[in-house]
């Protein structure tokens, strides 16, 4: 990500990982993090949601100040397996959003 995408035509910058939120490596510090989503969120800046999914945990919708930007991050898992469907979509402007989860 970069501060251009804007400028390349970018509406919104969207991320999609296979990683958890918790920013706490599961298997030890000696492996790198498998569960970045809130520490990229907080870190990098002109995100406008991540869509994640590790732990086969729902996230409906979570959001994270980004330290540089101040700007809210959407990050939001549709759990596992294909039960459920996330779906995002800007109120009044993005990236202040609502997400909902459905089967």
């Amino acid at each position: 990500m970069g501060p251009d995408h804007a400028t390349r035509g970018a509406d919104i910058a969207l991320i999609c990982a296979h990683g958890g939120e918790s920013g706490k490596p599961s298997y030890g510090p000696e492996l790198p993090n498998e569960n970045p989503a809130a520490l990229i969120a907080q870190q990098v800046p002109d995100i406008d949601a991540i869509l994640f999914g590790h732990a086969h945990n729902a996230v409906v919708q979570r959001f994270v100040t980004n330290d540089i930007t101040r700007e809210r991050v959407l990050l939001s898992a549709p759990s596992m397996w294909g039960q459920r469907r996330a779906h995002a979509g800007p109120d009044t402007r993005w990236p202040t959003a609502s997400s909902s989860l459905s089967r």
